[in-house]
């Protein structure tokens, strides 16, 4: 990366500059050659105005730049002449390309490559997150660092104290305005903007009409982003790109192969068999791993309807292998109903039924079972399978090329779920919770059960994307608008969290209308 005059990037007290393009994601779809020469204008900009007032352009994660200062004022005028810059030059058919900056002061360590993962460096990504484009946002401690003193010719408008996404503790956010650059923007992107999101979505939880689709990334809450999961360790749950990792190294899976799980599991399989495929799924399925926040607050739900005066009708959907969301549940003393797909042996493609008492009933009649009761208990459905700690012969897992062809190839998969699930399915709310599309097991459930028709009613997907350069896909936005679901881009710590809150505060809320 180009820099003046330091040959590394500083440490100790560091402030920090990070840009990101605003909209990117439907430029490139739109008019990709276009957005080539536009990115590239772009970084020149970029680099000669961090470059002109001594900062060290450390990392570019698409088009986001992150810079180190020693000097807090040379940031803050290194960001003005980026934005004028950025106004003033000539662009193509993209138009002017909109960047927001975010610039923060705190303890930082470069380490030869990188810089540590630390809360200076998370705290500036959720600071520079929370603005538009063409805004510049300066967090307190970058305030106290300039003594209070801005640039020549530009004031620091006080936002106010805000709880950004993925951070505990609220930062006191101020906008540096220029009189020569814009300074009106659209609200702040933190949490409180989400307010009509999360009422609309308690009230539709308190009125039973919502269903939660649970997905590989609810096993991330809690985590520390500096922690990875390791086999024979119980902290916490792993995802599925861990898991692969783990089965490519002990079945010896080609090094140049990509990763995925489907794939490394496809090569156990053939390689190995089915069963050991399923040995070591087991191993590592079976570990006692601490239910997240998330799993709770839903193990928590019935009870606090309840309370509310309210009757619980409760359905959960997941396509995780591990038994987490049960065992929350068994915690909090609360009943459920497990409905879980067969992968393989003579019940495979139909469901089946574990009732609280244990006992397992084949779902052969799905129109005609009546073994579920949504008005007195949970229903959990797994519809990939789940570990069974109890009888290793239940185990069952969507896992390889070849279980989600047969998924794919079986008689629609709606046929075979019971019709209580599917009414409660019809006439409800979706709320995808850590999922990507560019997740298998999702894509195939929502082909086979729904095609390519839109939802009913309102639907939500949780999506923690906030850092700079982990956006979305054009192809993932697309596959969401056509069924007119809302992308909401928040860490799932925070969503559960806000959700909580939220529903807890319903009998107030009641209570003022």
């Amino acid at each position: 990366m180009t820099n003046a005059l330091h040959a590394t990037p500083p440490s100790g007290i560091v402030t920090f500059l990070f840009t990101d393009i605003e909209g990117s994601t439907a430029l490139w779809e739109r008019m990709p050659e276009a957005m080539k020469h536009a990115l590239a204008q772009h970084d020149q900009l970029l680099h000669l105005a961090i470059a002109k007032y001594n900062g060290f352009a450390f990392k570019q994660i698409g088009d986001a730049f992150q810079a180190a200062f020693v000097a807090p004022h040379d940031a803050l005028a290194a960001a003005l002449d980026a934005q004028r810059a950025l106004r003033d030059v000539t662009w193509g058919e993209t138009g002017p390309l909109r960047v927001r900056m975010g610039i923060h002061t705190g303890p930082e360590e470069w380490l030869g490559a990188d810089y540590a993962v630390s809360h200076t460096l998370n705290r500036v990504a959720r600071i520079m997150s929370a603005g538009h484009g063409g805004e510049i946002l300066v967090s307190g401690d970058a305030l106290d660092a300039l003594n209070g003193a801005p640039p020549p010719g530009t004031t620091l408008r006080d936002m106010g104290k805000h709880r950004l996404k993925g951070l505990k503790i609220p930062e006191h956010l101020y906008q540096l305005v220029a009189p020569d650059l814009p300074s009106e923007f659209p609200p702040l992107n933190v949490l409180e903007s989400y307010r009509p999101h999360f009422e609309t979505v308690a009230r539709a939880l308190s009125e039973n009409s919502v269903v939660p689709f649970l997905g590989p990334s609810v096993n991330l809450v809690g985590r520390p982003p500096d922690k990875t999961w390791q086999f024979g360790q119980s902290d916490f749950l792993p995802v599925g790109s861990e898991v692969a990792e783990h089965l490519a190294r002990v079945f010896d899976y080609p090094p140049n192969e990509p990763r995925d799980l489907v794939r490394v599991s496809q090569f156990v399989a053939v390689k190995s068999g089915i069963g050991p495929l399923y040995d070591e799924l087991r191993k590592i399925y079976k570990a006692d791993y601490p239910p997240t926040a998330l799993h709770q607050f839903f193990a928590a739900l019935p009870a606090l309807m309840r309370q509310q005066g309210l009757t619980p009708q409760l359905m959960i959907v997941t396509t995780n292998y591990d038994d987490a969301l049960g065992r929350a549940f068994r915690a909090a003393n609360e009943p459920f109903d497990l409905v879980t797909y067969v992968a393989e042996g003579e019940a495979r493609g139909k469901f089946i039924h574990i009732a609280p008492d244990g006992k397992t009933r084949p779902i052969d009649k799905p129109n005609k079972y009546l073994g579920l009761s949504l008005d007195e208990r949970t229903t959990i459905l797994k519809i990939h399978g789940v570990v069974d700690r109890q009888n290793r012969a239940r185990d069952s897992y969507v896992i390889t090329e070849d279980h989600y062809i047969d998924y794919l190839a079986h008689k629609d998969i709606a046929q075979q779920l019971p019709a209580q699930l599917l009414e409660k399915m019809s006439w409800s709310h979706f709320l995808f919770l850590g999922y990507s599309l560019r997740d298998w097991n999702l894509r195939v459930i929502l082909h086979r059960i729904w095609g390519e028709q839109k939802f009913k009613y309102k639907a939500w997907s949780v999506s923690d994307n906030a850092l700079p350069g982990e956006k979305p896909q054009a192809l993932e936005q697309d596959f969401w608008r056509l069924r007119d679901v809302d992308i909401i881009k928040m860490p799932l710590d925070d969503y559960v969290e806000s959700l909580q809150t939220h529903f807890e505060a319903l009998p107030q809320e009641r209570g003022e209308e």
